[in-house]
């Protein structure tokens, strides 16, 4: 088999490639979440943020060593940018004072409640956003649909 000299010519050696252009850092779209106990998740926003759900979290290892529940200390939970509640039961909002001892979050509730969660817990209203139903709110790391 007679090799084409003209083919050969045309390829070229590995290293007379450029180098492949990678990115120094790459910015991830995923979301890390973990469960805290019930209803109280943390994620972490892709851009960093940290969103925290009904903040009740045990605390006392009596209470809940029936049911093998781990206990959380308040400054375990790092930081915190921005709290929904869902409905203003104490077993949803119970450790809010906890989370505001450490951080000064943006609290995402019902405007029916709004009002009365910052005068119950002491924070200031301007800490807080009420939503009404089928709205949609923007945040620097999230939109929320409310329905």
């Amino acid at each position: 088999m007679a090799i084409n000299e003209d083919l050969l010519k045309t390829i070229q050696a590995l290293n007379d490639f450029p180098e492949t252009p990678y990115e120094v850092q790459m910015p991830s779209f995923s979301i890390h979440f973990r469960w805290i106990h019930a209803q109280c998740y943390q994620f972490q926003l892709p851009d960093g943020k940290v969103l925290l759900t009904d903040p009740f979290f045990p605390q006392n290892s009596l209470a809940w060593i029936r049911e093998n529940t781990p206990l959380l200390d308040p400054d375990d939970l790092g930081r915190v940018d921005y709290v929904t509640i869902t409905h203003p039961h104490y077993d949803h909002t119970d450790n809010l004072p906890d989370v505001f001892r450490v951080n000064s979050p943006v609290v995402i509730c019902d405007r029916i409640y709004a009002r009365e969660l910052s005068a119950t817990y002491q924070f200031p209203e301007y800490n807080i956003c009420p939503v009404i139903p089928g709205q949609s709110y923007s945040f620097d790391s999230f939109r929320l649909d409310t329905v």
